[in-house]
């Protein structure tokens, strides 16, 4: 992983053998963002995301893997009860042109992983929503 900082935002490689959540909330700590939304593109042979069930307030999960292009990944940075938290969601499609998608909860890379986080100028905490069961942002 490498990662340079430029002014408002963050460009990051992610390497082969590099795990996306892990790289992140490590940079994340590192530098002690705040704030920030990120989007990205690549490759990985791992790909593990969910679905959220609002009414069971749980996720569903499904581990793919394989080759696959990552079409997108975009989520956000922020905090709550003043820790690091990453929220990210990815699209991925497979060598016969399928796509799959949802909340990421692990990534490894086979290529490259490409991305900027954007910085935000203020803080953005998080707060539990009951009726859901979500971790909202609380403006």
């Amino acid at each position: 992983m490498e990662y340079k900082k430029e002014p408002g935002k963050i460009i990051v490689r992610l390497d082969r053998g590099d795990e996306v959540m892990s790289s992140f909330l490590k940079i994340i700590k590192d530098e002690n963002l705040k704030g920030g939304f990120i989007t990205a593109i690549g490759a990985a042979d791992i790909v593990e995301v969910g679905l959220y069930e609002v009414e069971k307030q749980q996720y569903l999960s499904k581990r793919f893997e394989g080759d696959f292009e990552i079409i997108s990944c975009v989520g956000n940075v922020s905090r709550k009860d003043g820790e690091p938290y990453l929220h990210l969601h990815m699209s991925f499609g497979d060598k016969d042109f399928n796509v799959y998608g949802g909340h990421l909860s692990y990534c490894h890379i086979s290529g490259t992983f490409e991305g900027v986080i954007g910085l935000t100028q203020s803080e953005i905490n998080r707060k539990k929503d009951l009726a859901t069961g979500l971790n909202v942002f609380k403006i």
